[in-house]
């Protein structure tokens, strides 16, 4: 679990170096705040009522964080392939399982407690 623990957190310092990969962390968060804020703004500066399309706008909102997330893992992981990284994971006590897990399930796990969050704050 430690060895899981080290390489994720390896990832995470690869994403906080991109900006666009940090920002694509963040943004479900902020797109729950423009769902929140913005609709009902633009409902009353229209007099146009939304209130049917309230269920799309959180089906946009539970899958935003899946898809940003895994998208950010996917491009460490494939910056890894493209400067031939990953053909030694698995000699790493890691392991190619565990290289795996760390590159696909864990982001999934992550995604999935963050679009929790984000749909019950917003």
């Amino acid at each position: 679990m430690k060895r899981v623990l080290s390489s994720t957190m390896q990832i995470f310092k690869q994403i906080k170096s991109d900006p666009m990969m940090f920002a694509a962390c963040f943004t479900p968060f902020v797109m729950g705040a423009l769902i929140k804020f913005g609709i009902p703004f633009l409902e009353r500066i229209t007099d146009c009522s939304l209130q049917e399309y309230y269920p799309i706008f959180d089906l946009l909102l539970s899958i935003m964080a899946p898809v940003l997330l895994c998208f950010a893992f996917a491009m460490i992981t494939l910056e890894e392939i493209d400067d031939k990284v990953s053909r030694y994971f698995s000699i790493t006590p890691l392991g190619k399982s565990g290289y795996l897990f760390t590159r696909l399930g864990v982001p999934s796990i992550i995604s999935a407690v963050i679009a929790f969050i984000v749909l019950l704050l917003f």
